[in-house]
């Protein structure tokens, strides 16, 4: 999935081009909500151990960004950069048996992480 970074263009009214062209450093950083008793570092290396992706808690590249698209007429835009990322359930399972035959889901939460890469991609947004 891709998310947004802090980078964006200005709003502008179509029609027109749009372009955003700086350099800056974009910046992506994971969504955690850290009550699930699980630490950021084993959901991180689980991830790249089970899945083959490397990824982090923030991802930050200072490089020269251009991208130009066209504002449709009557339209608000702005460009905003978006950061590839790994996003994954994580379950916190009790045992509940001496044998550990049988567990309870004690929680359940979905947290996202940038991958460490350089794969960006830019898209128009809207505001009415």
């Amino acid at each position: 999935m891709y998310v947004g970074t802090n980078l964006h263009s200005d709003w502008m009214e179509g029609p027109g081009r749009i372009t955003y062209q700086k350099t800056a450093t974009s910046e992506s950083n994971s969504s955690w909500s850290g009550d699930l008793g699980v630490s950021i570092p084993l959901v991180i290396a689980e991830i790249q151990s089970k899945y083959a992706k490397t990824v982090g808690k923030s991802q930050s590249v200072t490089d020269s960004w251009s991208y130009t698209a066209e504002v449709p007429k009557g339209k608000v835009r702005r460009l905003q950069q978006l950061k590839q990322s790994w996003r994954v359930q994580v379950v916190r399972w009790k045992y509940t048996t001496r044998d550990c035959k049988k567990t309870k889901e004690v929680s359940n939460k979905t947290a996202t992480f940038p991958t460490k890469n350089r794969d960006y991609m830019w898209i128009l947004v809207g505001r009415e």
